[in-house]
């Protein structure tokens, strides 16, 4: 058993260095890109909760890191942070352009979605002035500095002295820019706004999807700042001018000097295009499977546009001359889907209450009694029923009670309970329960809903949902248990054999765990997840980035580090240890030889640790059980602090203390000890002292 573990350990060491390739060192002339992106819901006691802030910045860290060469690592992600969080932040940003601009040509971007005022940022109460900000983009040394405010009255943050207006970027491309950036979702004296419709900021949405194509005017695949602004400053007026709030325009200072654009993303080789055609025109709705507006913009005939999206299935609506149409597209990775005219269809609107003169009041029909839909005591009318009961079909317009009947509808909502033996549906929101065997589908749902087939929901759940099969397209606020669980995002726990979800902010448990992003933990066998910010606890843990610990025997994270520690140590023993994990946490897998009276011993060993790096300097915390492999049963434990200093980008020498516990079958005693050896058992099969390691530790920093 011990040997395949050895011959594993030395594929995966193999493997691993291959996969490692070059080291960061950039070529000469390359652009290497960072960003800090932060979203504050929380302003303070004084200022109401934000609700998309974190959302926010979310969605502007995904663009920038598909389309806007911003890799994982060199991307900051901060939400709800205090004051002290940001400014640690700031000064981590400052010493990585530092080490970055000895590689060659440095870009950064700092974006902000939260609480502000005239004088700063406010994050918890507390104010990071626009004129620290300011001295700290200017001090930053990177060859472009842009910075992004998405918040009330951000505009003050352009009034700093030496911010003289620009006129719009050359189109010469022949020569690089460099200088500052700022761009900012409100002037001086507006608020800027949110809107649950869109589930983000006006401004944030506008951008984002700006950046995913609808901003490239000059249809090059390439989206220019001067591109993104105009037209973000233009969606950002045109859905703000009948708020309550008020008209909404977006500012910037321009400090730059040389000729050129600045490209913020490149649409060319993007995961999936949706393609407008260019004879479409009118305001066009983008919505992902979990029915999220991913797009909005209104088009305008005569070019086509592309819409650089994820991978998968969505819903586009279009709205011209009080008409709406809509279709349904599923994008393949790599590929681009042409929206053709012929594939929309006409929806009806969505019958709502309006105020005012003249409306007709819905009737109010107490009991409606439905054998079959011919017969039915709601007619043709638009009505409200207490109580709906029937047989194959029942139709309500809402319902204030309970409906009791295989196949059953209501148009707008259901307030008290759905109760079936086949069938439950609401266009609408329901809230109460829903009871049913092999259905239950509703628009949306707050509360609970129970059946021993199928739940269907188009919307949000907020309670508990509970079947063999449990389908929620929008957000799951609460538990969500079954056999087979999907949901379009998770704030909670969601319990079932095999877990689908977008993002996941609680626990995943289940024997095979998938989250497109994850705040919180994944408890499985298999656990796959995008980011991840908290926890990972399997057999195999996958992630495309990883800000937290990941407890499993085989990691894979796309976006963390790969690293070769060779180390000898007081035992003689001469080790190579795989180190998979990351920045932060990782896994060992190591493999060593020690030369013994015998002629020679192999060992293997399984490990964790933690990794932290200031500057060139670095420490180490490992915990590592080995064993010799021709030996029979026993255990070499290691507790080690190894301390280091980069020597290079991929070299760094460490040493350090170690303290051991060996436990071994009688009569084995191979050649280790180190300080203060102390046995611990009458036969000296167990045993502890104090040692020393030392080495190199091999990988970029």
């Amino acid at each position: 058993m011990i040997r395949p573990v050895l011959a594993l350990a030395a594929v995966l060491l193999a493997g691993a260095a291959a996969a490692q390739g070059p080291s960061r060192a950039e070529p000469p002339g390359a652009v290497r890109r960072l960003a800090l992106v932060a979203g504050a819901n929380d302003g303070g006691p004084a200022r109401p909760r934000l609700r998309y802030a974190i959302s926010d910045a979310e969605r502007v860290a995904r663009v920038l890191q598909q389309m806007g060469g911003v890799a994982g690592e060199d991307t900051i992600v901060l939400l709800d942070p205090g004051e002290a969080s940001l400014r640690a932040a700031l000064e981590e940003l400052r010493s990585r352009v530092r080490r970055a601009r000895a590689g060659g040509r440095t870009e950064v971007l700092f974006y902000y979605s939260g609480h502000s005022d005239e004088e700063g940022l406010l994050l918890r109460g507390a104010r990071v002035p626009y004129g620290e900000l300011r001295r700290w983009l200017t001090e930053l040394g990177a060859d472009i500095r842009i910075a992004i405010l998405d918040s009330c009255s951000s505009g003050s943050f352009t009034r700093g002295k030496g911010g003289a207006r620009a006129a719009p970027f050359l189109v010469d491309a022949s020569s690089r820019v460099s200088g500052q950036v700022i761009l900012t979702s409100s002037s001086a004296d507006e608020a800027s706004q949110e809107s649950d419709r869109v589930g983000a900021s006006f401004f944030t949405h506008a951008l984002v999807t700006g950046l995913r194509g609808a901003a490239d005017a000059s249809q090059d695949g390439k989206v220019t700042l001067s591109e993104v602004y105009q037209f973000a400053f233009d969606e950002t007026l045109a859905r703000t001018e009948r708020t309550r709030g008020g008209p909404q325009h977006a500012v910037w200072d321009i400090q730059l000097v040389g000729a050129g654009e600045v490209v913020l993303t490149d649409l060319r080789g993007s995961g999936a295009t949706l393609v407008l055609p260019a004879a479409a025109a009118g305001r066009f709705f983008v919505r992902d499977s979990g029915e999220r507006l991913v797009a909005e913009l209104r088009k305008h005939p005569g070019r086509p546009l592309e819409l650089a999206l994820d991978p998968g299935g969505y819903r586009v609506s279009r709205e011209e001359d009080g008409r709406l149409v809509e279709a349904r597209v599923a994008l393949t990775q790599g590929g681009r889907t042409e929206l053709a005219g012929a594939g929309f269809a006409a929806v009806p609107r969505e019958l709502t209450a309006l105020r005012g003169d003249g409306v007709e009041e819905l009737a109010r029909v107490p009991v409606d009694l439905s054998i079959f839909p011919p017969v039915s005591f709601n007619g043709d009318r638009y009505v409200v029923n207490r109580l709906q009961l029937g047989l194959i079909a029942s139709r309500t317009t809402r319902l204030r009670g309970i409906g009791l009947a295989p196949v059953l509808w209501a148009d707008e909502d259901v307030v008290g309970g759905f109760f079936s033996y086949i069938g439950s549906s609401a266009r609408g929101r329901v809230t109460g329960v829903q009871v049913g065997m092999v259905a239950n589908v509703a628009g949306s749902l707050r509360g609970v809903q129970l059946t021993q087939g199928l739940n269907l929901v188009r919307g949000d759940v907020v309670g508990w949902q509970h079947s063999s099969v449990s389908w929620a397209a929008g957000a799951v606020t609460g538990l969500q248990s079954a056999l087979v669980g999907y949901a379009g995002s998770v704030s909670g726990a969601q319990l079932a054999l095999a877990s689908v979800s977008g993002e996941v902010h609680g626990a995943q448990i289940g024997l095979v765990n998938v989250g497109s992003g994850v705040r919180g933990v994944q408890v499985g066998l298999v656990n796959v997840g995008g980011h991840v910010r908290g926890a990972q606890l399997g057999l195999v843990n996958v992630a495309d980035g990883l800000d937290g610990v990941s407890l499993r025997l085989l990691p894979i994270v796309r976006g963390g580090e790969h690293k070769l520690l060779v180390l000898g140590d007081e035992n003689g023993i001469l080790s190579a240890g795989l180190l998979l994990g990351s920045r932060a946490f990782h896994t060992i897998l190591s493999a060593g030889a020690q030369r013994a009276d015998s002629g020679g011993r192999l060992w293997s060993g399984f490990g964790l640790g933690a990794h932290q790096a200031r500057g060139r300097f670095l420490l180490d915390v490992d915990l590592l059980s080995q064993q010799a492999v021709d030996a029979g049963a026993n255990v070499l434990a290691t507790a080690r602090v190894l301390a280091g200093w980069q020597v290079t980008r991929s070299v760094a020498v460490v040493a350090g203390p170690s303290a051991s516990l060996f436990w071994a079958e009688e009569g084995f005693r191979p050649g280790l000890g180190g300080l203060l050896e102390h046995d611990l058992g009458a036969d000296g099969g167990r045993r502890a002292w104090l040692g020393f390691a030392a080495g190199l530790r091999l990988g970029p920093p």
